[in-house]
Formats: structure tokens, C-alpha cells, sequence
């Protein structure tokens, strides 16, 4: 998948996020592009090419990898990210796309980690992801109550 950019005009503010996403996308790009030069192509190890989306993930959202060299059935396949490993992949997976929910497994989030795919041909080139917290969303009702009784005032 390519790279989202919007196009700013003479003027326009740059926003810090903005910037960040780019250089980051920049840095993943150079380290895919490493591997891919160090692993040669006729190998049957899986390679990790992309990750959508880019920028930061939160716990419990989809992330899809984009790659090659991945086992069918892929349940065969195991994705590390950071210590917790994920078996199960959701639909839209083959060889060439793992399809998985970041699990609630972590703790000390943020964090910066590394996301790799092993199987039995080995383990593949890594890949930085900020994986953020689950942001939980309170639930219930607001209620409302008086502190002090209401009292009517005599006209004099």
C-alpha cells in the first residue's frame, strides 16, 4: 500500500504529528529495505514489508502486515510483538498478509516495540511499533443530586 501524504501549499503549518509520521515511515521503509537487500530473494524466510496502519497502534485495534513468505494454513505462522506472541489471525490472511488484534497482554504502555514473524523457516526482519494503551471508555449514567434542600424565601 502506498503512503498517504497530503499535499500542503506555500504557507501552510506542518503539524509535529505530521512530520513524525513521515520520518517514521522514512525509517521503516530503510529498514524493510535493508532486509530485503541482506535476505536475498530466493529465500524462504518471511520478510516483513509494511504495516498498516503506520503511526502509533492501540491495544485491541486490527493491524495488518503486509510481507511475503508467510505459511498457509496461517496459524502456522507467529507474530512477536515485543515479549507477547500472536497465533491467531483473522480473515483476509495468506501468505502474504497477516491480518491479527493487538491483544490486551501488555503492560508499561506506550511503549516502543519491535514486531517480527516467525515460522518454520525462520524468523523475519523487525519492524518499530508505539503501541499505546487501551483506551477504555467509562459506562453508565451520570446522575445528578441536590446538596442542599431548595428553600422558598417569604415576600415581605
Amino acid at each position: 500500500m502506498a503512503l498517504q501524504l497530503n499535499r500542503v501549499d506555500r504557507g501552510d503549518l506542518i503539524r509535529a504529528e505530521s512530520w513524525n509520521n513521515l520520518v517514521q515511515a522514512l525509517v521503516d521503509l530503510d529498514e524493510r529495505l535493508s532486509k530485503l537487500e541482506s535476505s536475498g530473494l530466493l529465500s524462504d524466510v518471511p520478510v516483513l514489508l509494511d504495516r498498516f496502519p503506520r503511526g502509533d497502534i492501540t491495544v485491541g485495534s486490527l493491524l495488518t502486515l503486509e510481507g511475503r513468505n508467510f505459511l498457509e494454513p496461517t496459524n502456522r505462522n507467529v507474530v512477536k510483538i515485543g515479549p507477547i506472541e500472536v497465533k491467531d489471525f483473522l480473515r483476509g490472511s495468506d501468505d502474504k498478509t497477516l491480518v491479527l488484534s493487538i491483544p490486551n497482554s501488555f503492560t508499561g504502555l506506550p511503549a516502543d516495540l519491535q514486531l517480527s514473524v516467525s515460522n518454520n523457516n525462520g524468523e523475519s526482519n523487525t519492524l518499530s511499533v508505539r503501541l499505546l494503551p487501551l483506551i477504555e471508555i467509562p459506562k453508565g449514567q451520570v446522575v445528578f443530586t441536590r446538596l442542599w434542600p431548595f428553600q422558598e424565601v417569604a415576600a415581605s
